[in-house]
């Protein structure tokens, strides 16, 4: 057996020792260093970013102070003279409005600017007008929808301007000819879409070749809070188009929408990548001539009908111009439009279902007065331009309080007065909350919307600006809305915080989801007898209808307190309500407000409940402003002059004489939900007979009394020196029944 040798000593291990903690202690050394050097750099880099954020403030702040003077002086630059002569010769406008002249100066001047504008300001000349002040450059504008580059092309080409619309439907001829406009320098305005401009290389192509030779002056992206997922009408290419700043970094973008809250706004310029020197113009949203009113809808679908066919038969405003009703579906549009054209009224459909032949006959038949109405769904929505459209009509809550500003913003374009109508019902809620399951944000959206729809007592226009982050208004529209209109005094205030509180126990430790329908029926213990609660939670059901109990279920919705739940069937997605685990504990006391009726005026609710607990009656403060949305108008209700304006403090327009409109709220109760909105017929216009829809309860009366007091309400709705309702039928006019009262939470 051969011996082993160790080859290593004892000394070479103590030297192999001593190098490997030299090494050891070199390497902790340099970490050291290494950290030491790294903390420099990241203060150094912190710094350096803190001097250029300080500096692209200035910039910013100077450029936003040159744009955007509030002292009167008015700046003049170099093309001023051939601006102001092209916008007199060529688009044949003689003044400016709001901002538009700022926002050119801002678009020429070469610096990214974002605008935001309500409808009817006038956003599209802001890139148009000055496209022309520079010859042989070209305009790149991105725009969501055909028929809104197909209007606007034809009006530019009308006024002999140099347009035209590139999409999937162009003709070879026609695309070949475009790319060559481009690479000449022919074109002062191209309209693509952003699926186009993403997808086709072709064209990005010549854009490019375009932005080498100097010929590509700007980019326009119109109706920008598609890009933003926070925007009610995202569109997953918009969030592509960031690419724009990449390809070409030295073309000046300007963003422009109508609706835009903070979140969007902040959205938009870092997926666009706009400059920090973006200069911001902004209005305030608020439509002062458009007046606000939310109402329940009725229990079908005729009678809806019915309803909307007497608001527009008889009001002579509504006579006279055009409208939209927006409905939820293609199955809720057609059935609208089938029984509004039954009744008499000139009406057609639009949604994505048909085929684009015929929506652009109806679009154009619409737009020639041809139709007064057309019944659409959100499809129809989106530059939309018409100055006399007089009346929005939603047949249900829109999907976001943002997309609800914008489809009743097509109203009052002209500035004159105009209508906005909503109806809303607790089923139609969940019924939208399951469309939008999948959708960013969704049901945030959605709470809001329920929430602006609940509110009785703010102003309608105040909740519109403070969705957009603005708090310029005053408390009160001029009584410009329904909440306002109203008189506090027929409202009442009822504590609900014991019974509200055994409800959420109950739901907690049972874990039920149930829908709007079901919860309400076994918190009033009737329907099935397994969703039955216990007797202690049951609310008194002859005190509360099942209206009224939905009505509260969309609060708790609405504070938190209840959530929704999802579940997938077959072919569709059922939303629930179920106790929120996740959210904030009730606060006492939980206050509910709704509207007195003719009992409630003498004899309050119990204010002992048996089974469901104790609701305590809370009357309201002597100067509350507390308002409704289904109360009634009372019988001193103010005259609106609605000529040439608002005759309101804050709106600064007064109307002529000759043209006095008398707003009324008509009479609503629980069976017939009558017409919420009548304009007596100015003197100089001759009254227009109409079909009288008289609601349930009076029908539930003889014959000939209906018949007499029928011809009295016709009689004064339509005459201009008779109020619609006479201090004699205050009774029928003035309070609705218990069973159909509004509500809400303190």
């Amino acid at each position: 057996m051969s011996n082993l040798v160790d080859l290593t000593s004892d000394d070479d291990i103590d030297d192999n020792s001593k190098e490997k903690e030299l090494i050891r202690r070199e390497l902790l050394q340099l970490k050291d260093e290494i950290y030491v050097r790294q903390c420099r750099i990241a203060d150094l880099e912190q710094l350096l970013k803190e001097y250029v954020q300080a500096e692209n403030r200035k910039t910013q702040e100077k450029n936003q102070l040159q744009f955007t003077r509030t002292d009167g002086v008015i700046s003049t630059y170099p093309w001023s003279k051939i601006l102001e002569e092209t916008r007199i010769h060529k688009f044949h406008i003689l003044y400016w409005r709001p901002m538009q002249k700022e926002i050119c100066d801002c678009v020429l001047s070469g610096i990214d600017c974002m605008v935001f504008l309500p409808a009817g300001s006038g956003k599209s000349l802001c890139f148009q007008l000055p496209a022309l002040l520079y010859p042989n450059r070209l305009t790149l504008v991105i725009s969501p929808l055909i028929a809104l580059m197909h209007d606007q092309v034809n009006q530019l080409q009308a006024l002999d301007i140099r347009a035209a619309r590139l999409g999937s439907d162009t003709s070879k001829e026609s695309s070949s000819y475009i790319y060559e406009s481009i690479g000449q320098g022919s074109l002062s305005l191209l309209y693509v879409s952003p699926e186009l401009l993403i997808k086709s290389k072709t064209l990005q192509r010549h854009l490019s070749t375009a932005c080498g030779q100097g010929k590509l002056a700007r980019i326009v992206i119109d109706e920008a809070h598609c890009c933003s997922q926070w925007g009610h009408d995202f569109r997953p290419d918009y969030r592509k188009l960031s690419m724009l700043r990449r390809l070409y970094p030295d073309i000046c973008i300007t963003a422009l929408t109508a609706t835009a809250d903070d979140k969007t706004a902040n959205d938009i310029r870092t997926i666009l990548c706009l400059l920090p020197n973006t200069v911001i113009f902004r209005q305030s949203c608020d439509r002062p001539n458009i007046f606000y009113q939310v109402q329940m809808k009725p229990k079908n679908a005729s009678e809806l009908g019915s309803q909307i066919a007497s608001l527009v038969s008889e009001d002579p405003r509504f006579i006279q111009g055009s409208g939209i009703i927006y409905a939820l579906s293609k199955k809720d549009c057609e059935s609208i439009c089938s029984n509004l054209i039954d009744l008499g009224i000139s009406c057609a459909c639009y949604h994505a279902g048909l085929d684009s032949n015929i929506r652009e006959s109806v679009y154009s038949q619409w737009q020639s007065n041809a139709i007064q109405i057309v019944v659409a769904t959100i499809a129809f929505g989106m530059g939309v331009s018409k100055a006399d459209v007089r009346f929005v009509i939603h047949q249900s809550i829109s999907k976001s309080l943002s997309g609800y500003y914008q489809e009743s913003g097509r109203a009052g374009r002209d500035r004159q007065p105009a209508v906005s109508v909503i109806y809303y019902s607790p089923q139609d809620a969940l019924r939208i909350a399951a469309m939008g399951v999948e959708g960013h944000n969704n049901e945030l959206q959605l709470i809001e919307m329920l929430g602006f729809c609940l509110d009785l007592r703010t102003c309608r226009h105040v909740l519109l600006e403070r969705h957009f982050g603005e708090s310029s208004l005053p408390d009160s529209c001029g009584k410009y809305c329904d909440n306002c209109l109203r008189d506090p005094n027929t409202l009442t205030r009822v504590e609900l915080t014991d019974s509200v509180q055994k409800l959420l126990a109950e739901l907690r430790s049972s874990k039920q989801c149930m829908t709007i329908k079901q919860l309400s029926d076994a918190w009033r213990g009737i329907g099935s007898e397994e969703l039955k609660f216990p007797p202690h939670v049951l609310l008194d059901k002859k005190t509360f209808s099942t209206m009224d109990c939905q009505k509260i279920l969309l609060h708790l919705a609405v504070s938190g307190l209840l959530s929704f739940h999802y579940v997938a069937l077959r072919y569709a997605v059922q939303a629930y309500l179920k106790y929120n685990e996740c959210g904030l504990p009730l606060r006492p006391p939980y206050i509910i407000t709704f509207v007195k009726n003719s009992k409630s005026a003498n004899a309050q609710p119990s204010t002992a409940n048996s089974i469901g607990g104790t609701q305590q009656v809370v009357q309201p403060a002597a100067s509350s402003s507390d308002v409704t949305g289904d109360a009634i108008v009372p019988d001193e209700a103010p005259v609106k002059e609605m000529s040439n304006g608002i005759n309101s403090p804050r709106h600064g327009l007064i109307a002529s004489e000759d043209d006095k409109c008398l707003v009324n709220l008509m009479a609503s109760d629980s069976d017939s939900c009558a017409p919420i909105f009548s304009l007596s017929t100015p003197k100089h216009r001759t009254p227009v007979s109409a079909k009288q829809h008289r609601p349930a309860s009076a029908r539930r009366r003889s014959k000939a009394t209906a018949a007499s007091s029928s011809r009295r309400s016709s009689a004064g709705s339509l005459s201009g020196n008779k109020r619609p309702i006479s201090s004699d039928h205050s009774s029928e006019s003035t309070l609705a029944t218990a069973n159909s009262s509004d509500f809400e939470s303190s």
